[in-house]
This record gives C-alpha cells, structure tokens and sequence, in this order.
C-alpha cells in the first residue's frame, strides 16, 4: 500500500473545499515531508506519525491530549481546540467528508481500483457486479 505525506492529505482537503482555516501562528512545514502511518479518530489507536482525526457529538479536549501522547503529530477538527492551538492541525468545515477523503487517500484510492457494471433486470430493477 502507498504511503502519503501529510502535505498530500493538506493539500486534497484543499482541492476538495473542506479546509477552512490553516492557522497562521503554527509552522509545521519541518512535519510536511512526514509519511503518515496511520489515521485514527479513536485516541486509543494513536502509534506514532499519526494523523488524529477529532469528530464525535461527544467529543472530549482529554481525547487529543491522549492521542498527542500516544503519536500523533497532526489534527483535523470542525474546530480549534482551545488547549491546542499551538499544536499542528487544520480546521475543516464537514469533518464527515473530510474523514472520508482522508480515508480514500490512505488506503490509496480503493474504490478506483473497481470496477462496476450495472445491469438492469425487470420493473426497472438495477443490479451491480463489482469485477475486481
């Protein structure tokens, strides 16, 4: 499987509209060439070069202090953290999609490598064979 750089996973976000804010006050340019070997939004799945996704109705600031202290050395979240801002992250609008395209991208494109074939049957039925 191909690895990505966080500069890669920044710079789709960008081309998909889903960043809203890069901030300013944090220069994580030295952290742009790192290969990101996971992703999680579970802090308890943080190993290091990680890249920590914050998202959940629920979601508690002592989730990112973990995943911090377990690896991750980037965050993407709907919003700042308040006790991180000095920490490298983006804020995004739709953090479901931005999840989504980041996931795309660190299992290298999946859905690409499908093929799809619709057939349609009777009442105007559809059905789809997937050729791998």
């Amino acid at each position: 499987m191909k690895k990505y750089l966080l500069k890669d996973y920044i710079h789709i976000l960008e081309e998909k509209g889903l960043v809203e804010e890069i901030p300013s006050n944090i220069d994580f340019s030295n952290l742009e060439n790192t290969v990101i070997e996971q992703i999680a939004h579970n802090s308890k799945n943080v190993i290091a070069n990680t890249l920590y996704i914050c998202k959940g109705i629920n979601y508690k600031a002592s989730y990112l202090d973990e995943a911090i202290s377990n690896g991750a050395i980037f965050y993407v979240s709907e919003k700042e953290n308040v006790t991180h801002t000095d920490f490298p992250h983006i804020v995004v609008n739709d953090i479901r999609k931005s999840l989504a395209v980041i996931s795309c991208m660190f299992y290298d494109f999946p859905a690409e490598k499908i093929n799809m074939i619709g057939l349609t049957g009777t009442k105007r039925k559809v059905y789809y064979c997937l050729l791998c």
